[in-house]
C-alpha cells in the first residue's frame, strides 16, 4: 500500500495531502506554510516526514512550464523554482521518487478521475487564483496549455499591465485574482475601510452592497472572461464542458456570471454551445461547471499523474 506525499504549489499558498491506497488525507493536520525559497520547501517536506512518516514517493503540482515531469523550466509566480530539477532534489534529500506536474495538468487529472470531468472526452478547464491557468481535454487526453499568457481581451480600466512572465497585457495580468488584488491596492489603499490583507473580500463586500465601481469592475472582468472562454470554444468546437476553479474564480462567480454569459452569447458561433449556455452553472445539461473537488483538484491529480508516469510498481 503506497503512501504518496502530494503538494500543490501556488503563488500565494501551498497545499499538502497524503494519498494512501487511493484515499486523500487533508485537513488542519496537513496545513503547511507558504515556502519562499527551496530551503523552505525542503524544511516543509522534512517536517511532513517527521510527522507523517517517510513516503514511498512525492508528487508535486505547480504552476509553470514543466519538462519531462522533472524540471520546472519557468514558473511565472514562483521564480525560485525556475530551472530546478525536483526529481533529483527529492532523490538527493530523501531517496524517494518524485513526479512533477503542471498544476493545471494535475487539476484536470483530478477532475477527470473524481469530479465534473469524469466521463467527459473534450473539455476546457481554467483556474482563476493568484494567476490564470488552463488545460484542455482532447479525446480523453490532457493537453497542457498556457491561456493565462494569451493576450487579454480587456485591459482593466484601459490600463496596460506587466505580467509576471515579463510580457505585457497577458490575460493573467488583467483577469486573475492576483491582478485584481494589485489593482485594488493601487486604487483604494488610502481608504480607511480597505482591507489590504484581503482586497478581493473588500471588492465582494462592495459588490454585495451594490456600489457602482465594484459591480462595474466585476462586469468588466466577467465580460473579459466570457470573451476569453467563447474564443477558446470557437477554436475547439468539440468542447462539451468548461470547468473553473481557484479561490478568486469561485468566490467571484456570483458577481460575474451574468456578464460572462452575456459575452459568451455574443461570441459563440456554434448552436449547440448556445443551447448549453442557457442552462444554469452546474446544471447537468449545461456548459459551465464549478470544480467538484473543493480546491483539492491538484492534490488528487498530482497523485494520478505520479501513478501514470511511474506505472504500476508505484501504484497509489
Amino acid at each position: 500500500m503506497a503512501k504518496i506525499f502530494c503538494f500543490d504549489g501556488g503563488g500565494s499558498k501551498w497545499g499538502f495531502g497524503v494519498m494512501v491506497d487511493g484515499q486523500l488525507f487533508t485537513g488542519d493536520d496537513y496545513k503547511v506554510l507558504n515556502p519562499v525559497n527551496l530551503e523552505d520547501l525542503k524544511f516543509i517536506v522534512g517536517k511532513a516526514i517527521r510527522e507523517k512518516g517517510k513516503p514511498d514517493g512525492i508528487a508535486i503540482a505547480t504552476a509553470g512550464v514543466i519538462i519531462d515531469h522533472k524540471t520546472v523550466q519557468v514558473s511565472p509566480n514562483i521564480h525560485w523554482l525556475d530551472g530546478v530539477d525536483l526529481v533529483k532534489w527529492a532523490k538527493d534529500n530523501w531517496g524517494v521518487p518524485c513526479v512533477v506536474s503542471n498544476d493545471m495538468e494535475a487539476a484536470v487529472a483530478g477532475e477527470m478521475a473524481f469530479g465534473n470531468l469524469k466521463g467527459i472526452k473534450n473539455a476546457l478547464m481554467f483556474t482563476f487564483s493568484t494567476g490564470l491557468g488552463g488545460a484542455m481535454v482532447v479525446d480523453g487526453k490532457i493537453i497542457i496549455s498556457e491561456p493565462g499568457h494569451m493576450k487579454s481581451p480587456v485591459l482593466l480600466y484601459g490600463s496596460s499591465r506587466l505580467c509576471g512572465c515579463g510580457k505585457r497585457d497577458c490575460a493573467e495580468a488583467h483577469l486573475s485574482g492576483g491582478a485584481v488584488r494589485n489593482h485594488l491596492k493601487e486604487a483604494f489603499a488610502w481608504r480607511e475601510d480597505f482591507n489590504e490583507e484581503d482586497p478581493c473580500a473588500y471588492l465582494d463586500r462592495k459588490a454585495t452592497e451594490g456600489v457602482p465601481w465594484a459591480t462595474n469592475l466585476y462586469d468588466e472582468i466577467g465580460a473579459g472572461i466570457g470573451e476569453f472562454w467563447a474564443s477558446a470554444i470557437n477554436l475547439f468546437s468539440a468542447t462539451e464542458r468548461i470547468v473553473y476553479m481557484g479561490t478568486f474564480g469561485i468566490k467571484a462567480m456570483p458577481f460575474m456570471q451574468e456578464a460572462i454569459q452575456k459575452a459568451m452569447r455574443n461570441r459563440l458561433m456554434f448552436e449547440h454551445h448556445q443551447k448549453l449556455l442557457k442552462a444554469p452553472i452546474d446544471d447537468d445539461y449545461g456548459l459551465i461547471f464549478e470544480t467538484a473537488l473543493e480546491g483539492k483538484n491538484a492534490l488528487y491529480g498530482a497523485a494520478a499523474v505520479y501513478e501514470e508516469v511511474l506505472g504500476e510498481h508505484h501504484t497509489i
